[in-house]
């Protein structure tokens, strides 16, 4: 099924501008957080195939942007909307591209996160006062937060919301940061995984699952961390907020290397995405997949077991 609509999306510039404006319309009834990277995967799909004419992925562009725009624009305006549409689909073409150059997730991740700190710390700079910025977002978390402890008849919960919100808004650009990145790498992840389908390989696996951050970045995180730790420089504390993400994707890599070398079946995925987002065990589970993804900077992890017989 995957290949059948990889294989039509590639045969005519019509349908490609197609699927990209239907894609762009899933926003809507389903909110930005769940599949705006639905039409990035679009244009990365076409991006991998070599389509760079004007009647390709320009054309797609447009027609996944405008649904979009209007979409994400609702209440905020459509130059806003705009904003946000360019800021979704644009940095998904260009990570595509460059991994088109490349060949490489991993350099593709690591170009995506310079940009990222590039920004968040550029957004630090450029706005006097962040939480004045972002009051507005942060008074609607607070709300959501408040209904939702309210639901389930937290009291605790409920009197915790508003610092629970301050948190959040002393980490605000590194939030959102991650999620323009994490909404792009998401895109160029399906994109690339149809694209293999289309041509009956095994395009997004392998490099997935040799997925690396590098040690640059490793030793970049431990010097934001000391500086968020010391109080010397707030914006280190997006950094790390954004840090985090990043060797997050590299230990669900590492953890994907090694079901596959020890041979365990698809089930010990389920299992270890399950308790990741189950909140008794995520607790634990998401800082000790942190760790390691960033010690496998350090310790060559895959390299190790490469050297092990599999299972």
């Amino acid at each position: 099924m995957i290949a059948s609509f990889a294989g039509w999306l590639l045969r005519s510039p019509g349908r490609a501008a197609l699927a990209a404006a239907v894609a762009g319309l899933l926003v809507w009834p389903t909110g930005i957080m769940f599949t705006a990277w639905a039409p990035g995967a679009v244009l990365a799909c076409l991006v991998f195939a070599g389509k760079q004419s004007p009647k390709w992925v320009p054309a797609s562009l447009i027609a996944a942007g405008i649904p979009l725009a209007w979409g994400l624009g609702q209440g905020v305006g459509t130059v806003i909307g705009a904003g946000l549409a360019a800021a979704l689909l644009l940095p998904t073409v260009g990570l595509a591209a460059w991994l088109r150059r490349t060949n490489s997730l991993s350099y593709t991740l690591q170009m995506a996160t310079v940009v990222a700190i590039a920004g968040t710390l550029g957004a630090n700079v450029l706005v006097d006062d962040s939480k004045s910025f972002w009051q507005p977002f942060l008074v609607g978390v607070e709300q959501m937060m408040q209904q939702m402890a309210g639901a389930g008849g937290d009291p605790e919960l409920v009197a915790a919301s508003h610092q629970l919100a301050e948190a959040y808004g002393r980490i605000a650009w590194g939030l959102a940061a991650w999620l323009l990145m994490l909404h792009a790498l998401l895109g160029v992840f399906v994109g690339l995984f149809w694209f293999g389908r289309s041509r009956g390989t095994h395009e997004l696996g392998p490099r997935f699952r040799a997925l690396k951050a590098g040690r640059v970045l490793a030793v970049f995180m431990v010097v934001a961390w000391l500086l968020a730790r010391f109080g010397v420089a707030h914006e280190a504390d997006d950094v790390v907020s954004l840090l985090l993400g990043v060797f997050l994707l590299q230990g669900l890599a590492l953890a994907h290397s090694a079901r596959l070398h020890f041979g365990l079946g698809t089930w010990s995925l389920v299992l270890f995405y399950v308790l990741l987002f189950l909140p008794p065990f995520a607790a634990l589970v998401m800082p000790a997949i942190v760790v390691s993804g960033w010690l496998d900077n350090w310790l060559d992890l895959r390299g190790r077991w490469a050297n092990k017989p599999a299972a």
